[in-house]
C-alpha cells in the first residue's frame, strides 16, 4: 500500500493534520448538522467518516442518550478517528459505503456525509442508505466545488474555472428521487478559501495526488500567488417516506 492510497496510514495522519489546522471540514460539518435537525437521543450514521471531523459535530446534536456509527473504508482513518473521539455512544466500523447495509442491522434516524460522494458510487450508496433509514429518516451530504479566480495557478484555462467539479444539484435531486427519497431541500453556500488551506489540502497524499501527478510544485505556486478560491459547498437533506 503506498502513502497515497486513501487507507494509508500515512495519508490517515495527514488527513487529520489538515482537518486539526484548517477549518475547512470543521465549518461543513458544523452546518451540514444544523441542516440534517440532528436531535437529542437520534441513531446517527456518519457515512465515510474519516477521523471523525463530522463525528464530533453530530456527537454535539445527539448527546450523551444518542448513537452515532462512524463508517470508513479505510481502518487506518477509524484507528486515528478513536484516539480522536472516545465516547461511550460513538463505535467505528470498517465498511463500504455501497454496502453499507451489511454493517448496520438496525435502523437509524438519519445518515450523514461530509465531503466524500467523490469517492463513492451514488445508485449503489443511494440504495444502502434507504435501507438502513427508519421510515420517516433523514439523508443529510454535502457536494463542493472549488472557483478558481482567473491566473490562479491551479487554473488550466483563461477563465480560471477548476477542473474539480463535481454533478449539478439538479442532477443529485434527480437521484434522491430516483431512489424514494422525497421533502429534498438543498442550500448552496460560499465562502472565501485562503490559498494556504487549498496549499495544505494538496498536501494529503491521496487528495492532491491526482491534481499534482505532472505539477509537483503546485502548493508553493499556490502560496505564492496569494489568490484566494472560493469554496461553494451544497448541502442535500432528503427524507426516507413514512410516519
Amino acid at each position: 500500500m503506498t502513502a497515497y492510497a486513501w487507507e494509508s496510514p500515512v495519508n490517515a495522519v495527514a488527513y487529520d493534520a489538515f482537518d486539526q489546522r484548517y477549518p475547512t471540514y470543521r465549518i461543513s460539518s458544523s452546518r451540514l448538522a444544523d441542516e440534517a435537525a440532528l436531535a437529542p437521543g437520534e441513531r446517527v450514521v456518519d457515512l465515510a467518516c474519516g477521523t471523525g471531523a463530522t463525528t464530533r459535530q453530530i456527537l454535539t446534536r445527539v448527546g450523551p442518550a444518542g448513537t452515532i456509527t462512524g463508517v470508513d473504508a479505510s481502518p487506518a482513518m477509524l484507528d486515528v478517528a478513536g484516539r480522536n473521539i472516545r465516547a461511550p455512544n460513538v463505535r467505528w466500523v470498517t465498511g463500504q459505503a455501497e454496502r453499507l447495509d451489511s454493517v448496520i442491522d438496525t435502523p437509524v434516524d438519519a445518515v450523514v456525509c461530509n465531503m466524500a460522494f467523490w469517492q463513492l458510487t451514488p445508485a449503489p450508496t443511494l440504495s444502502a442508505i434507504a435501507r438502513v433509514l427508519r421510515p420517516g429518516g433523514r439523508l443529510a451530504f454535502t457536494i463542493s466545488h472549488r472557483l478558481l479566480p482567473p491566473g490562479h495557478p491551479m487554473a488550466r484555462d483563461r477563465d480560471g474555472i477548476a477542473p474539480m467539479l463535481q454533478d449539478d444539484e439538479a442532477t443529485w435531486v434527480s437521484r434522491l428521487e430516483a431512489h424514494g427519497f422525497t421533502r429534498i431541500r438543498t442550500l448552496a453556500l460560499a465562502f472565501e478559501e485562503p490559498p494556504e488551506w487549498l496549499a495544505a489540502w494538496l498536501e494529503v497524499p491521496a487528495l492532491g495526488r491526482p491534481v499534482l501527478s505532472d505539477r509537483p510544485g503546485l502548493p508553493a505556486h499556490i502560496r505564492a500567488a496569494g489568490l484566494p478560491t472560493l469554496q461553494r459547498t451544497t448541502y442535500y437533506v432528503a427524507m426516507k417516506p413514512g410516519p
